[in-house]
């Protein structure tokens, strides 16, 4: 599955490439799948495969974005079935349901959901999901106050200096 995905992200055969390459890579993670039902990171990658299947229908806000997208959330959901405190899973719900309209499958509710569940998890995820739900606006000030709870740690060093990038507060 892993390799047919990079084969479909080289982009050779173009959109139909693409989309032949993706759908082999999903058969072949639904076989993965079936063979070991218990391993959290099959279906977790299945989420990586339905992301690439629902892009293209998202950004041209096409009219099978929201079954895609719920493809794609089922994958995660998957995931936390198998290991419910899987926080990668419940980061990308977080910005998936955030960051899309109802209409492509949004649902600021369960994204709020997931959020106050990574908090009581683990502090640093539950940061990246409340810095998912501030939204697009400037969250350097949001990083610097988690820093200083958390110095010196990388993945809150490394969030506040995106912030500063998407920012353009760089020098």
């Amino acid at each position: 599955a892993r390799t047919l995905m990079h084969m479909a992200l080289s982009a050779q055969g173009g959109p139909d490439g693409l989309n032949d390459r993706l759908n082999q890579a999903q058969q072949a993670i639904a076989r993965a799948e079936t063979i070991d039902p218990n391993d959290v990171r099959y279906p977790f990658f299945d989420g990586a495969i339905a992301l690439l299947q629902a892009y293209p229908s998202l950004m041209q806000d096409q009219p099978d974005a929201k079954q895609k997208v719920q493809r794609l959330c089922g994958a995660y959901e998957a995931a936390l079935k198998i290991t419910q405190d899987y926080r990668p899973a419940m980061l990308y719900l977080v910005e998936i349901y955030e960051t899309l309209p109802e209409t492509q499958g949004g649902d600021k509710a369960k994204a709020a959901q997931y959020a106050a569940r990574l908090e009581t998890l683990d502090p640093i995820y539950g940061a990246k999901a409340k810095a998912i739900l501030l939204g697009d606006g400037n969250t350097f000030e949001y990083w610097q106050e988690v820093l200083t709870k958390h110095s010196g740690n990388a993945e809150v060093l490394e969030e506040m200096g995106k912030a500063y990038l998407r920012a353009d507060r760089v020098n």
